[in-house]
Protein backbone atom coordinates (compact mmCIF):
# COMPACT_ATOMS: atom_id res chain seq x y z
CA UNK A 1 0.00 0.00 0.00
CA UNK A 2 1.55 3.43 -0.72
CA UNK A 3 0.28 6.47 1.08
CA UNK A 4 0.62 10.07 -0.47
CA UNK A 5 0.54 12.62 2.35
CA UNK A 6 0.27 16.34 1.84
CA UNK A 7 2.01 19.08 4.30
CA UNK A 8 0.22 22.19 3.84
CA UNK A 9 -0.68 25.56 5.78
CA UNK A 10 -3.61 27.27 6.40
CA UNK A 11 -2.08 31.03 4.69
CA UNK A 12 0.06 29.61 2.55
CA UNK A 13 -0.64 30.26 -0.98
CA UNK A 14 0.63 28.06 -3.37
CA UNK A 15 -0.76 25.35 -0.91
CA UNK A 16 -4.72 26.66 -1.75
CA UNK A 17 -3.23 26.33 -5.27
CA UNK A 18 -2.27 22.87 -5.42
CA UNK A 19 -5.73 22.00 -3.13
CA UNK A 20 -7.57 21.80 -6.31
CA UNK A 21 -5.17 19.98 -8.26
CA UNK A 22 -4.47 17.37 -5.51
CA UNK A 23 -8.18 16.60 -5.02
CA UNK A 24 -9.08 16.06 -8.98
CA UNK A 25 -6.58 13.60 -8.96
CA UNK A 26 -7.52 12.07 -5.07
CA UNK A 27 -11.50 11.92 -6.50
CA UNK A 28 -10.19 10.41 -10.29
CA UNK A 29 -7.48 7.82 -9.17
CA UNK A 30 -8.29 4.48 -10.06
CA UNK A 31 -6.05 2.47 -8.07
CA UNK A 32 -6.86 0.72 -4.68
CA UNK A 33 -3.37 0.67 -3.77
CA UNK A 34 -2.86 4.22 -3.08
CA UNK A 35 -4.10 5.93 0.34
CA UNK A 36 -4.54 9.76 0.07
CA UNK A 37 -3.70 11.90 3.51
CA UNK A 38 -3.29 15.85 4.31
CA UNK A 39 -1.69 16.77 7.16
CA UNK A 40 -1.26 20.42 8.49
CA UNK A 41 2.07 21.82 9.26
CA UNK A 42 0.96 23.43 12.44
CA UNK A 43 -0.91 20.69 13.93
CA UNK A 44 2.18 18.32 13.39
CA UNK A 45 5.42 20.04 14.00
CA UNK A 46 7.38 17.32 15.24
CA UNK A 47 6.65 15.14 12.22
CA UNK A 48 7.38 18.07 9.71
CA UNK A 49 10.71 18.07 11.66
CA UNK A 50 11.33 14.59 11.28
CA UNK A 51 10.71 14.56 7.58
CA UNK A 52 12.67 17.77 7.66
CA UNK A 53 10.18 19.74 5.17
CA UNK A 54 11.28 22.60 4.54
CA UNK A 55 8.49 23.92 2.30
CA UNK A 56 5.12 23.54 1.86
CA UNK A 57 3.36 22.38 0.08
CA UNK A 58 5.19 19.22 0.50
CA UNK A 59 3.95 15.62 -1.41
CA UNK A 60 5.99 12.78 0.21
CA UNK A 61 5.31 9.15 -1.26
CA UNK A 62 5.22 6.70 1.36
CA UNK A 63 5.20 2.58 0.88
CA UNK A 64 5.07 1.19 4.87
CA UNK A 65 7.72 3.41 6.44
CA UNK A 66 10.18 4.15 3.42
CA UNK A 67 9.93 7.15 2.05
CA UNK A 68 10.06 6.79 -1.46
CA UNK A 69 9.61 10.00 -3.46
CA UNK A 70 8.83 13.91 -2.11
CA UNK A 71 8.14 16.81 -4.63
CA UNK A 72 7.52 20.16 -3.53
CA UNK A 73 5.54 23.39 -4.59
CA UNK A 74 2.95 23.55 -6.81
CA UNK A 75 2.71 20.48 -9.66
CA UNK A 76 0.81 21.09 -12.63
CA UNK A 77 -2.14 18.07 -12.96
CA UNK A 78 -0.21 15.91 -15.45
CA UNK A 79 3.01 15.97 -13.59
CA UNK A 80 1.45 15.33 -10.52
CA UNK A 81 -0.21 12.04 -11.84
CA UNK A 82 2.83 11.01 -13.61
CA UNK A 83 5.15 11.37 -10.67
CA UNK A 84 2.61 9.63 -9.10
CA UNK A 85 2.27 6.95 -10.55
CA UNK A 86 5.78 6.32 -11.60
CA UNK A 87 6.98 6.03 -8.29
CA UNK A 88 4.03 3.82 -7.26
CA UNK A 89 4.54 1.10 -9.23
Amino acid sequence: MYKIVKYRGDNCNPCKVLAPIFEDFKKNNTRDDIEFHEVNIAEDEAGVEWLNIRSIPTIIIFRGDEELGRKSWVQMPNELKEWIYNVCK
